[in-house]
């Protein structure tokens, strides 16, 4: 039908809302695997957080960067996605550059609070906060974590 009537043909369906990290978007995608291998050119919106990440996989080439996006609904009339600009790369910053940063300019944070925010596992964000700690660059208070120096 592609090829005759020279026109694409476009499926939307939905993922796994539990999709395993590092696992091709692809792979997360609901039912059968057979629509996965179905696309020859693949786009995935997803939302972490306050983001929407649009990727993209493709059969014969490799995948293209992924595009930040923003919905913008200033007017009802003219809501649409923006494109902005890649956020911080958290994926490139050690765990220990991302804690020393939410507790930049005398924040006072809990483990809890600092394990939401970062969406890492407790026991992975407790070895980082000893190390820190053993560095002197964070302390323990009543209140919660603080950064030192």
């Amino acid at each position: 039908m592609q090829r005759e009537l020279g026109l694409s043909v476009l499926l939307v369906h939905h993922t796994r809302k539990n999709a395993a990290d590092g696992v091709a978007a692809g792979q997360g995608l609901r039912g059968s695997g057979d629509i996965h291998a179905f696309g020859d050119s693949n786009l995935y919106l997803q939302r972490t957080k306050e983001q929407l990440i649009l990727s993209s996989e493709h059969r014969a080439a490799p995948a293209a960067a992924p595009v930040y996006l923003e919905l913008v609904a200033t007017d009802a009339e003219t809501t649409h996605l923006e494109v902005t600009a890649a956020p911080d790369d958290d994926t490139e910053r050690s765990l220990e550059e991302r804690v020393l940063d939410l507790l930049a300019q005398g924040r006072v944070l809990t483990r809890a609070s600092l394990r939401d925010s970062l969406a890492v596992k407790n026991e992975r964000l407790g070895t980082v906060l000893e190390s820190l700690e053993r560095g002197g660059k964070v302390g323990r208070t009543p209140s919660g974590w603080k950064r030192l120096g």
